[in-house]
């Protein structure tokens, strides 16, 4: 689904001439390789533990969580190099209906599926799952800015296509760190909370 869209999106924006909607479609191509990276790592920590792995391969999800983390974090990067550039800039809408309607169906799409996501990644404690279904739903954000963005230079409107892209893109980088502190404590065998720790007790 999110392949579909992401395909959908390059394909609009580069016809309608909306660099956001453009972006926003390189943004969604960096979210297919966390999910790639989330299923490779469930798969691995689903083996079996042998004589080289005693406690199995459990961790194999932390470390995949730490790529997404970094996947994530480039995803606030470029969108904040993108939200910059539009400052100073306007993209020449051609077809801005097709351009606002994607945008609308990128973000209801991506709101309920992400989360779908969060909530199986929690039944089935799949840090990473959960992870990725943070950020699938942050999308409902992005895709609106790229909303706004886009009817905003489509009436020629300075500065808020780029003030909104920035500031989506640190909301992004905000999960992007959580998760990322999340695998590395996990990584790092961090003791659990006190509360925790009594109820093992």
């Amino acid at each position: 689904m999110e392949g579909f869209l992401a395909a959908a999106k390059i394909i609009i924006g580069l016809l309608s001439g909306s660099l956001v909607l453009t972006s926003d479609a390189i943004h969604s191509g960096s979210d297919l390789l966390s999910i790639a990276s989330s299923w490779f790592g469930l798969k691995i920590a689903q083996k079996k533990a042998n004589r080289r792995f005693p406690y199995g391969y459990y961790k194999a999800e932390n470390l995949a969580t730490l790529v997404i983390s970094f996947l994530i974090s480039y995803a606030f990067w470029e969108m904040l190099n993108q939200g910059y550039a539009s400052l100073f800039s306007f993209s020449l809408i051609k077809m801005p209906f097709l351009a606002l309607g994607i945008s609308l169906i990128d973000a209801l799409v991506l709101f309920f599926f992400g989360s779908y996501e969060i909530k199986i990644g929690k039944q089935i404690g799949a840090q990473s799952l959960a992870a990725m279904g943070e950020e699938n739903r942050t999308h409902i954000f992005s895709s609106m800015a790229v909303f706004v963005g886009t009817l905003s230079a489509y009436y020629q409107i300075p500065y808020i296509e780029g003030i909104i892209t920035i500031g989506i893109s640190f909301l992004i980088l905000k999960i992007g760190l959580s998760a990322m502190k999340d695998s590395v404590l996990a990584l790092m065998d961090v003791s659990p909370s006190q509360e925790v720790e009594k109820k093992i007790a």
